[in-house]
């Protein structure tokens, strides 16, 4: 992201010779991040020349947003994108694609009884 901002910045590359950008983890286009500022440049683009972009986020929910704070970041997410979301509907018909590991938890007392640590031997 920064690498793709500071090409714009000093001019190596124009928006209008772009015909698509990728964003991955689109969802930290907030604030000060370089996906935000790659749009002020989208924006000073002729409106004919800007490229397509393909947002991508797999945790839009993750971290502290709520359930009930979706529908305005994903508002906010369109608004500094210039797109539209899509998400599943169907939560069911995405876990079949999704991974679920099998996890299992291993207690274990870190220093058994009888456990004397000597000096580390060269």
């Amino acid at each position: 992201r920064q690498i793709f901002l500071d090409m714009l910045k000093h001019r190596f590359i124009s928006l209008s010779k772009v015909n698509l950008m990728v964003f991955d983890e689109c969802h930290h286009a907030v604030k000060n991040d370089p996906y935000k500022l790659i749009m002020q440049f989208y924006l000073r683009c002729p409106e004919n020349d800007r490229p397509h972009i393909l947002g991508l986020s797999a945790s839009i929910i993750s971290g502290n947003c709520k359930p009930g704070d979706l529908p305005k970041k994903l508002r906010d997410l369109e608004a500094t994108l210039h797109c539209r979301t899509e998400t599943a509907r169907d939560l069911a018909e995405v876990s079949k694609y999704a991974t679920n590991p099998d996890e299992t938890l291993f207690c274990f007392d870190p220093r058994p009884a009888g456990f004397h640590a000597g000096p580390l031997k060269s």
